[in-house]
């Protein structure tokens, strides 16, 4: 996806974009229609941008649920006509299975429903195990060395991130619901709050 806070696009393609206002993941959407209409992505990863993390578990969480529901929104926008995919629709398949089916929200539910209460700590237990020792993995590989003390924070957060996926997915998918909120999350300026900033790559379409 070319995310929104970082894309240029060609004039010549952005002509033949259509903006979908019923589409939360707008960035998402015309990404696709790029795709769609055979024309470049790249990735320039020297691109220094400044952007802000949400500050609150309540932003964060809101910010997670516009992810999601765009998804999903975008998912029935180009995936509903099995019959017209041109290829980049069975890469979101792919995702869609991946994300529904091979995940820890599946199991976890699972060994919720079906396990006794001793056997449910157990499966969590194992779960954070294998979560570390993949973040432990890549700490060493990428030498982030923050990534240590920052799994505990990361893991919990994670529940947050299955909760607003399934959810969206209800609501999406499920219960065809279109009228949502932006879930606009607090901006905050750098003259009393420290501003997050990093190196993050630019994505151009043309």
């Amino acid at each position: 996806v070319a995310p929104g806070c970082v894309s240029m696009y060609s004039t010549d393609i952005l002509r033949h974009l259509k903006f979908d206002a019923n589409i939360l993941a707008e960035d998402m959407d015309l990404t696709i229609q790029v795709h769609k209409l055979k024309g470049k992505i790249k990735y320039i990863h020297n691109a220094k941008v400044i952007t802000q993390d949400p500050k609150t578990i309540k932003d964060y969480h809101n910010q997670l649920l516009r992810w999601y529901r765009g998804f999903w929104q975008v998912v029935r926008k180009h995936c509903e006509s099995p019959l017209n995919w041109v290829g980049v629709e069975y890469y979101i398949l792919y995702l869609i299975i991946d994300s529904l089916l091979l995940n820890r929200a599946l199991v976890l539910l699972l060994s919720l429903i079906m396990l006794p209460y001793v056997m449910v700590a157990s499966a969590l237990t194992v779960d954070f195990i294998v979560f570390a020792i993949i973040g432990i993995y890549a700490c060493f590989k990428t030498s982030r060395f923050d990534i240590l003390y920052k799994l505990p924070v990361v893991y919990f957060l994670s529940f947050f991130s299955m909760y607003a996926y399934i959810r969206s997915f209800l609501e999406v998918i499920i219960l065809h619901k279109k009228n949502f909120g932006w879930n606009k999350v607090k901006r905050y300026g750098e003259e009393n709050e420290k501003v997050y900033s990093g190196i993050a790559g630019v994505t151009s379409a043309y």
